[in-house]
């Protein structure tokens, strides 16, 4: 048996936790000092449509199944009811040492991506950079500050599966069981499944690549030994999750994501609803240039009140309509109606 060196094999470990949680404390000092709280729009929105249910959760403890202020009332699955999924939740607990919410999800995506990284045997010191880069980019800032908790949650733990993937394709099998079950629990806890099916396709390519190496091995009854483990991990991490997903499936035909009963022809969300918030083809190019399409399309591109172009619309009217007009010049040049860069770092 091979004999533990802590400085070598444990320490590395414990700095990096401890720079997780001094960055994350740190990086939002306000709510952990102050005790301020993050003005999140979605969650305030969300707080006022669930407050029936959490009401009568308080009053009876019991669960709603009707949120009553959503529309003209509607199943309460998707606004505010707690599955007896516990031990999950404690999972997370633990994971993320207690931290606040929504801030937790910082952390997670630090030690999830830091996991992942010292699974495809980056430096331990590596990984921390590689984990901070990730848990800070702008997406997970903007997500955070915008209320989307339940999206940058299932992000978090999108590395922790591709951890116990790649564990388990590199003879490293019951650890990737394990870890990749952890990371499918925790991950679909959050309640996010566009992630996850963006985490399939990522998942899918991986899985391609793998086998074309061990086609060309001639290793496949490795390859299929790996997947055939696998399968059973995805499927205990996932029927922590079965709850929720069994009742959105049934729910989901009704809803407005089903076929319309006024309009022919249809089966679900129009392509330009359900695509509104993604990015371009191109776009992902902002990870490298923040303003490789001008910038946020919340941003003016006439903002500089010294700019020849701002002294020329004052010349052509009076103030007034010079700051309307410049408030029409969007910065961001891009396809989509809506956008925000995600910038991870030039040298990431």
């Amino acid at each position: 048996m091979k004999k533990l060196d802590f400085p070598g094999d444990v320490l590395p470990h414990i700095v990096a936790v401890a720079v997780f949680l001094v960055v994350t404390v740190v990086f939002f000092r306000p709510a952990f000092f102050e005790n301020r709280v993050l003005s999140q729009y979605d969650i305030e929105q969300w707080e006022g449509s669930s407050k029936a249910l959490r009401d009568f959760r308080d009053r009876t403890g019991e669960e709603g199944l009707w949120a009553p202020s959503m529309f003209s009332g509607m199943p309460a699955y998707l606004v505010n009811l707690e599955w007896s999924n516990q031990p999950v939740i404690i999972m997370k607990r633990i994971l993320t040492l207690g931290l606040k919410h929504p801030f937790a999800n910082i952390f997670a995506a630090f030690v999830s991506y830091y996991i992942m990284l010292l699974a495809f045997r980056i430096k331990p010191y590596l990984a921390i950079a590689g984990a901070l880069a990730f848990g800070l980019s702008s997406y997970m800032i903007i997500g955070i500050a915008a209320g989307h908790n339940a999206r940058i949650g299932s992000i978090a733990f999108a590395p922790l599966v591709m951890a116990g993937i790649h564990l388990a394709f590199t003879n490293r099998r019951l650890t990737g069981l394990a870890v990749t079950a952890l990371g499918m629990a925790l991950h679909l806890r959050e309640n996010h499944l566009q992630i996850t099916y963006y985490l399939m396709i990522i998942v899918a390519a991986y899985g391609i690549v793998m086998l074309v190496y061990h086609v060309r091995e001639k290793t496949v009854i490795e390859f299929a030994k790996s997947v055939g483990l696998l399968v059973p991990a995805v499927l205990i991490g996932a029927a922590t999750f079965f709850g929720p997903f069994w009742a959105i499936t049934e729910y989901s035909k009704y809803s407005m994501r089903g076929p319309s009963e006024l309009k022919a022809g249809t089966s679900g969300l129009s392509k330009t609803y359900a695509f509104e918030f993604s990015n371009a083809i191109t776009e992902p190019m902002t990870l490298l240039v923040p303003n490789y399409y001008g910038g946020s399309s919340s941003n003016f591109l006439v903002q500089d009140q010294n700019s020849n172009v701002y002294r020329a619309l004052v010349e052509s009217g009076n103030q007034q309509t010079a700051n309307q007009l410049a408030s029409y010049t969007s910065a961001y040049w891009g396809p989509q109606r809506l956008s925000a860069p995600s910038y991870a770092g030039a040298i990431v």
